[in-house]
């Protein structure tokens, strides 16, 4: 197995945290509409190996993705995602759900080791988003899981892996399903490793502001602070 990229057994987090995502991202759904999502992303497989698919890395079969065909574009706040933003009840709801997926994470041996030794992490729970997770794990094979934390330089690095690159587009799934996309990196902007450069592959935008909320909750919860050293971990 390599270090960063650990196969969980069952489910990361809850119906109720999942509940309350969702209801963050699509602005006037129905209980009935979030209760379905719910059902699909508690179903979804566990991530196992690499899948490409035409430039892009997919779970084939993810039952997370169902919850995309029922969206319509009016009901989801585009504005929060493609601009990054988290308002505090956002950030109490990445807050809880960082702490269910520690508590997982602590009971496997990379997360003992992690916990003896003061290491300070961050966590990616691939169920509700697994197409980042994909991306992650490729990079972390390239660039391994240890990063460092430098927020400040993360609009320059984020420019440099966009270098040459267009609009990431829609992403058009097997069932035809469209997704609007963006482009993410790993090592994540706010942070860097040893080797130089990125791994950059699209990924459906909603992923990609989930990701951003763990990451940023991770920062809050641990008090990260400039050149920390943090390790990453698919969950």
């Amino acid at each position: 197995m390599t270090e960063g990229i650990l196969m969980l057994p069952g489910t990361v987090l809850s119906a109720s945290f999942v509940a309350s995502l969702e209801a963050r991202i699509v602005v006037r759904a129905s209980a009935g509409f979030i209760a379905a999502r719910v059902g699909a992303s508690l179903l979804t497989p566990r991530l196992t190996k690499f899948i490409p698919y035409v430039g892009w890395a997919i779970m084939i079969g993810t039952a997370v993705y169902a919850g995309y065909e029922a969206y319509k574009s009016t009901e989801i706040d585009w504005n929060k995602l493609e601009n990054g933003i988290y308002d505090a009840a956002d950030l109490a709801m990445f807050r809880l759900g960082f702490t269910m997926a520690r508590q997982q994470f602590l009971t496997t041996a990379a997360g003992a080791a992690a916990l003896q030794a003061g290491s300070k992490y961050i966590l990616i729970p691939s169920e509700v988003m697994p197409t980042v997770a994909q991306v992650d794990m490729i990079g972390i094979t390239q660039f391994s899981n240890s990063l460092t934390w430098d927020p400040v330089g993360a609009k320059g690095r984020r420019a440099q892996a966009m270098r040459g690159r267009g609009t990431a587009g829609p992403l058009i799934l097997p069932n035809g399903t469209s997704l609007r996309g963006s482009w993410e990196e790993y090592p994540f902007a706010a942070t860097y490793a040893a080797k130089p450069g990125a791994y950059v592959d699209r990924v459906p935008l909603r992923e990609q502001w989930i990701q951003g909320g763990f990451i940023t909750a991770a920062a809050i919860v641990q008090a990260f602070r400039v050149n920390d050293n943090v390790l990453a971990y698919v969950l």
